[in-house]
């Protein structure tokens, strides 16, 4: 593997691992029940467990583009400091 490869691998590990991790924070979401917000905040707080405990991501569409997103806001905000 190429030094700049790995290196660049290296660099961005922890966002991509952030990302996958917030892809159960989407299910979580996903799965809690409730008509308006204040219920679907009850609820997710209980369901969270539930979505922890399967150590893989989510490969659900809007979970993974909810994890993208999370890990390029990470991503941005650390750049931009």
């Amino acid at each position: 593997m190429k030094p700049e490869l790995k290196k660049k691998l290296v660099l961005n590990l922890p966002y991509v691992l952030m990302g996958l991790l917030a892809t159960n924070l989407g299910e979580a979401w996903r799965i809690a029940e409730g008509a308006d917000m204040s219920e679907k905040v009850l609820s997710f707080t209980t369901t969270i467990k539930t979505a922890f405990l399967n150590p893989l991501p989510s490969f659900y569409p809007t979970d993974l583009l909810i994890g993208c997103c999370c890990g390029s806001l990470l991503r941005l905000a650390v750049y931009m400091k």
